[in-house]
C-alpha cells in the first residue's frame, strides 16, 4: 500500500551515503508535502526569542505524529519551521493538526507560523521531484533525506502565494502531548557548537557533497558523529518551574485536565530525571540518557547539508576555511552559526528504543542564522533577487 511507501524503504547506515541517487525512491504522486515556519523568525531570534521558534518548529512535526499515530511519515526539522510529507488520505487530518498550531502559535506565542501544502502532482507538473532515503540513527529510529528540488521549490511557492497553499483546521485543539523541552541547553565540550549548512550549487553535485562529508568527517576526528553534540550523562535536567513555564502555553485554555494532566507528568520527570531515580515502572533512566545520542538529528539532508556539531575552536577555523575555499571555487553556497550551546527539543511517543526523536538546532538561532548568511550569498549571486 502507498500509506506504507516510507514505511517499507531500506535504510541506509551511515551517513556519507546520502551521496548515493540509488538509496532514494521519488515519494508517490498522490502524496502532499507540507511546509511550515515562522514568519520573522529572524527577528524574533534577535530579540531573543530563539527558544520560543525552535519549539514551535518542533512542534510543526510532534502535532503532525501526535494526529497520525501509527502512520509514518518522512519529515525535516529546519529550526524555525519543518517540511513534511503525508498520504493523500491523511491530508485533511495533517493539515487541520498545522492549521490549530498556527492558531496557538498567534495566541500562546505571538508568533506568526505560515503553513502550506502543495501536492506531489504539482510539483512535478513543475519540473521538480521530491526523493526520499531513510538513514539509520540505531536498529529502531531513522530520519528522512529528501533531494529533487521539490521541499525548495514548494517552500518558495507558498511563500509567494501564502493564500493559495493555505491549510484550513477542523474545529478542535492542537494536540502536543508527546512534545517536550526539558533540557537544559546542551553546553559545548570542546569549544564551540557550530551550526553548518551547505548546499551545493549545482543540484546534480552528489561528488561535492560526498567532498564535503569527508573533509568534515577527518576535521571532526574521522566520523561526524564524534562532533554529535548530545551526551545524556553530562546533560541537566530543567527545574519542575521551568518546565511548566515553557509547555503551559501548549493548552487553551490554560486550566483543564489535560495541563493537570501534564503538571503531573512534569513532577515525575523532574522526580526522575533531576533527582536521578534509576528506574520508574517501564522507564529505565539509565537507558533512556544513554539513547538520547543515537535518537538524536544533528546531521540530516533536504537538498542541503545540515548538521550541528561541537567542535573545538581549530576545529571550528578549520570547517569555515574549507566552506570558504570551496565558496570561492564557485562549488558551494553555506552557513555557518556559532554558539556556545545547542537546544534540544523533544518528542516523545514512548520512552523506549525508537519511541523518541529530539530535534538539536545551535543556540542563539541555530540553522535560521545559518541560512540567513547562505541567503546573503545568494543575494550577492543575484542581486535583484530577494530570498525569502
Amino acid at each position: 500500500m502507498q500509506r506504507n511507501f516510507y514505511n517499507d524503504l531500506k535504510p541506509i547506515r551511515n551517513y556519507r551515503d546520502l551521496t548515493n541517487p540509488e538509496v532514494y525512491q521519488k515519494i508517490p504522486d498522490n502524496w502532499v508535502v507540507f511546509i511550515a515556519d515562522i514568519v520573522g523568525s529572524t527577528v524574533a531570534i534577535e530579540k531573543g526569542r530563539y527558544k520560543d521558534v525552535n519549539t514551535l518548529g518542533a512542534a510543526c512535526v510532534s502535532c503532525v505524529q501526535e494526529a497520525l499515530k501509527g502512520i509514518e511519515f518522512p519529515f525535516v526539522f529546519g529550526g524555525d519551521g519543518a517540511s513534511l510529507v503525508v498520504p493523500q488520505e491523511f491530508e485533511a487530518t495533517a493539515a487541520s493538526a498545522l492549521a490549530l498550531l498556527q492558531n496557538l502559535a498567534q495566541t500562546q506565542f505571538a508568533l506568526q507560523l505560515r503553513v502550506g501544502k502543495v501536492s506531489m502532482a504539482q510539483i512535478e507538473e513543475r519540473g521538480y521531484s521530491v526523493e526520499v532515503a531513510k538513514l539509520s540513527l540505531n536498529e529502531k529510529k531513522t530520519v528522512a533525506l529528501f533531494k529533487g528540488g521539490g521541499l525548495a521549490a514548494a517552500d518558495q511557492w507558498i511563500k509567494a502565494a501564502p493564500k493559495t497553499y493555505q491549510v484550513v483546521a477542523k474545529d478542535g485543539k492542537v494536540e502536543l502531548t508527546g512534545l517536550s523541552c526539558r533540557w537544559q541547553p546542551i553546553q559545548n565540550h570542546k569549544g564551540k557548537i557550530l551550526t553548518i549548512i551547505v548546499q551545493a550549487k549545482d543540484a546534480q553535485s552528489d561528488w561535492v557533497y560526498q567532498k564535503v562529508i569527508d573533509r568534515l568527517s577527518i576535521i571532526l576526528g574521522g566520523n561526524i558523529s564524534n562532533g554529535n553534540p548530545v551526551d545524556g550523562h553530562t546533560m541537566a535536567y530543567k527545574t519542575f518551574w521551568s518546565c511548566l513555564r515553557d509547555e503551559w502555553r501548549y493548552f487553551t485554555p490554560h486550566w483543564g485536565w489535560n495541563l493537570i494532566s501534564r503538571v503531573v507528568e512534569v513532577l515525575m520527570s523532574v522526580a526522575i530525571f533531576k533527582f536521578r531515580s534509576p528506574t520508574y515502572g517501564e522507564l529505565n533512566r539509565i537507558h533512556y540518557v544513554k539513547s538520547l545520542k543515537t535518537h538524536s538529528d544533528y546531521c540530516k539532508f533536504d537538498d542541503c547539508l545540515r548538521l550541528v556539531v561541537d567542535c573545538s575552536l581549530e576545529q571550528q577555523a578549520a570547517i569555515s576555511q574549507f566552506l570558504e575555499d570551496l565558496y570561492k571555487t564557485d562549488l558551494v553556497r553555506f552557513g555557518l552559526h556559532e554558539s556556545d550551546e545547542a537546544l534540544m527539543t523533544c518528542y516523545v511517543s514512548h520512552t523506549g528504543d525508537g519511541g523518541h526523536i529530539h530535534f538539536i538546532d545551535g543556540g542563539d538561532g541555530g540553522y535560521a542564522m545559518a541560512a540567513k548568511q547562505l541567503k546573503d550569498q545568494i543575494q550577492l549571486e543575484s542581486p535583484a533577487k530577494k530570498v525569502s
